[in-house]
């Protein structure tokens, strides 16, 4: 069964009156539920963009996005925050954590804004910290943990909304072989467990080791 279906995708930033540079361009993809998917191309070749509007941080200037049913394009800003709260998760290559919070915190956070209390939160969060065997962790500030605790914890907050969607955006940029290959483990025991879609967009060829499909965009076309 389908997760995601777009058709015509495009995306243009303009930049003067007269002028404009194309983002991606007619992206047309049928993702499944359950399927770990590595998107590969070069720096500026579309992905990051692609990635932002699958995970409704930006929105497409052309195109269909269909999500599960329901019609993503044309959702206004609030709308789209709503939906990937509910929906998606978000891995980042710069983590985007909270440095000077404890690990609880960080991944307490969307829970947060999904209307939970904080102590509901936290305990929620405390099984997904545990899930990724930080549970030692669970008070130290962020910015105490090594590189790869800390994509752990970035790991825990995208899973803490329980999304049938997971975006990574180059998720062992920042990382040694060792500590990729252990979160690329982590990624595809979420991916077997939970049945969550992953899509990660990578320049690592170790990632294409995991992938169930591999996705090449070039000019901000997928091929």
């Amino acid at each position: 069964m389908s997760l995601i279906k777009t058709t015509s995708l495009c995306k243009h930033y303009s930049y003067d009156n007269n002028n404009y540079e194309t983002g991606i361009s007619d992206v047309c993809l049928d993702i499944k539920k359950g399927e770990f998917l590595a998107l590969r191309g070069q720096s500026g070749s579309g992905k990051s963009t692609l990635l932002n509007i699958l995970g409704c941080i930006d929105s497409a200037t052309s195109g269909s996005y269909n999500f599960c049913g329901f019609e993503v394009t044309g959702m206004n800003a609030s709308e789209l925050s709503k939906f990937r709260l509910n929906h998606i998760g978000l891995i980042f290559q710069s983590f985007h954590l909270m440095w000077d919070r404890s690990v609880l915190d960080n991944v307490a956070l969307p829970l947060l804004y999904k209307g939970l209390t904080l102590k509901e939160a936290h305990k929620k969060a405390s099984l997904f910290i545990e899930s990724m065997h930080l549970t030692q962790q669970l008070y130290k500030p962020a910015k105490k943990l090594s590189g790869g605790q800390q994509q752990r914890v970035a790991i825990a907050r995208a899973l803490s909304n329980s999304p049938q969607l997971i975006l990574a955006d180059e998720p062992t940029g920042n990382l040694d072989e060792e500590n990729t290959f252990i979160i690329l483990d982590v990624l595809k025991q979420i991916n077997k467990v939970y049945n969550a879609t992953l899509l990660i967009a990578t320049h690592d060829d170790i990632v294409n080791q995991y992938a169930d499909r591999i996705l090449t965009i070039r000019q901000g076309k997928i091929n």
